[in-house]
């Protein structure tokens, strides 16, 4: 392919018969054309004779060059963010000043993010303190008893991110401290189903009065991990990790690994040798009921920890 004297005309093969497609007609010669397009380097030496151009005296544009001008074109748009992920991080945002603006919540902090949807309630978000920086995936379903218990049942403190599908349902208090990430489908709940009766349908039968459940700072909770406390007070140590798919029903002492199905001990790092942040943490949550069981957590001090009764 090549360039002929003036009156240039740009033109690309685009048949295997050899066909030429007209691109542009701009005035001027080579040098010119090198003007208008200098990200595409035309040299003389790169231009042959076309005998088809020839005749009607064109300048043929080579058709290696308008590939790497359709490839400059994509990676130019590749660097943008996909509009419809701009017009999901819209929704989220309105979503949350909605709930901000219309949900009675005990308090919320800075930068809150639950995505939508998210199964929750009006009248229980009077039971639900949020603090900053809180991320809750979609789909994510927060339930809250409603009984004669009063004041704050779930409380999520700042940094926290809880996982897309997770379920939190709270009857007494379930406090997660600071810095707690989640991953998908977790369950925590501090009350179970009754079962006693055989001969009557288990949704007939109500629940359990219930425990507490509080997560320490800096936890790590793995996919589908299921926390449940049935009486009493269940802690999680803080700077603990609980393997995905296992099951908490009892306490665990800080820096530990947790696993299995019902979940043990696996690993627990050297205190002596584990740094800690320093960060100020919020006051714990009281209870409002004067009736409330005592809480029967482990113990900080020694190297047993509290246990869980079952029914």
């Amino acid at each position: 392919m090549g360039c002929l004297p003036d009156p240039p005309v740009l033109c690309a093969i685009t048949s295997a018969e050899g066909s030429l497609q007209t691109l542009a007609r701009p005035s001027g010669s080579v040098a010119a054309i090198r003007r208008r397009a200098p990200a595409f380097q035309l040299n003389s030496h790169e231009m042959a004779p076309c005998s088809a151009a020839a005749a009607r005296g064109a300048c043929i544009f080579p058709l290696e060059h308008l590939k790497k001008m359709m490839n400059m074109i994509r990676e130019a748009w590749l660097r943008f963010e996909d509009p419809l992920v701009l017009l999901m991080r819209a929704r989220t945002k309105l979503y949350n000043l909605w709930l901000s603006a219309t949900y009675p919540f005990v308090a919320t902090g800075r930068k809150l993010s639950i995505h939508y949807p998210c199964a929750l309630r009006r009248p229980s978000a009077r039971h639900i303190r949020i603090g900053d920086t809180v991320i809750i995936g979609k789909d994510t379903t927060l339930f809250i008893v409603h009984d004669e218990v009063t004041g704050v049942k779930l409380a999520i403190d700042d940094n926290c991110t809880v996982g897309a599908r997770s379920v939190i349902s709270a009857r007494n208090l379930i406090h997660i401290e600071r810095d707690v990430i989640t991953g998908a489908s977790v369950l925590i709940q501090d009350h179970q189903h009754t079962h006693e009766h055989s001969d009557v349908p288990i949704r007939d039968q109500g629940i359990t009065a219930g425990g507490r459940i509080r997560i320490e700072r800096g936890c790590w909770i793995g996919q589908g991990a299921v926390i449940v406390c049935n009486d009493g007070e269940l802690v999680i140590g803080h700077n603990s990790v609980v393997g995905a798919n296992s099951v908490v029903a009892r306490s665990v002492p800080p820096y530990s690994v947790i696993v299995g199905n019902p979940a043990i001990v696996l690993k627990q790092f050297d205190k002596a040798k584990a740094r800690t942040t320093g960060a100020q943490l919020p006051a714990p949550i009281e209870r409002s009921n004067a009736e409330s069981p005592q809480p029967s957590g482990f113990n900080p001090s020694g190297s047993e920890h509290g246990t869980v009764r079952q029914s």
